[in-house]
């Protein structure tokens, strides 16, 4: 049953995928199955509403594998890729769910969406389970105690309003974040915390793709 039909999830597919050295992730299976297209099923159980960002020159291709989306070229940079994403939503509330995530649940999917309405911007952030230290040039400068902090992960969302002026800042600022929150934040808007989960692992290196292989009922 959809839970959220007012959200728009956007899934930012549009990199090479260098690092883990498999291809663009767009087109990552684990056995039979595409890791996007089962994130896009994750998706649907909160919304009707789902659009990809393709690798440039593969739109038509993401279209055959996700027909029921729609498909838009991404930005040279994840930024300018969330920035396309935001253009082609019309919903008023949207979450963003990162390709290179697809264990997400969907309960944590509805969580970060529930919150999102509390204040305007949600997402999902792990705990750690030991203090986390602030290096500079390889000395320790600070130190948090590990119920003071939070390993951003994905989903994050967001009003469009907000995301919208968060945008436009980050552009008069020339402001660079690996993190679509980090800008929200900066912007000066509020983010409600949800609990991450450690199996929400990010494809990013050849060690996750590894890591990955045990995590294929999570799909």
């Amino acid at each position: 049953m959809i839970t959220h039909p007012d959200f728009t999830i956007v899934i930012p597919a549009a990199g090479s995928g260098d690092r883990l050295g498999l291809g663009p992730k767009a087109w990552l299976k684990l056995g039979e199955k595409s890791l996007l297209s089962c994130l896009v099923a994750k998706a649907k159980s909160i919304t009707n509403s789902v659009i990809i960002a393709a690798p440039a020159g593969c739109s038509e291709r993401l279209a055959t594998l996700c027909p029921e989306c729609l498909i838009v070229e991404g930005g040279a940079t994840r930024q300018q890729t969330v920035k396309i994403l935001a253009q082609a939503c019309k919903s008023p509330w949207l979450m963003i769910q990162d390709a290179a995530r697809p264990f997400v649940s969907t309960s944590l999917l509805r969580s970060v969406a529930d919150a999102t309405k509390v204040t305007g911007a949600a997402g999902a952030f792990l705990a750690p389970e030991v203090p986390v230290a602030i290096i500079n040039k390889g000395l320790v400068t600070s130190q948090f105690p590990a119920g003071e902090v939070g390993i951003f992960q994905a989903p994050q969302g967001f009003s469009h309003h907000i995301l919208e002026q968060s945008i436009s800042a980050a552009e008069a600022g020339n402001w660079v974040a690996q993190s679509t929150i980090q800008l929200v934040l900066q912007a000066g808007y509020k983010v409600k915390s949800v609990p991450g989960e450690k199996t929400n692992i990010k494809l990013t290196t050849p060690a996750d793709w590894l890591l990955a292989q045990s995590l294929g009922s999570l799909l």
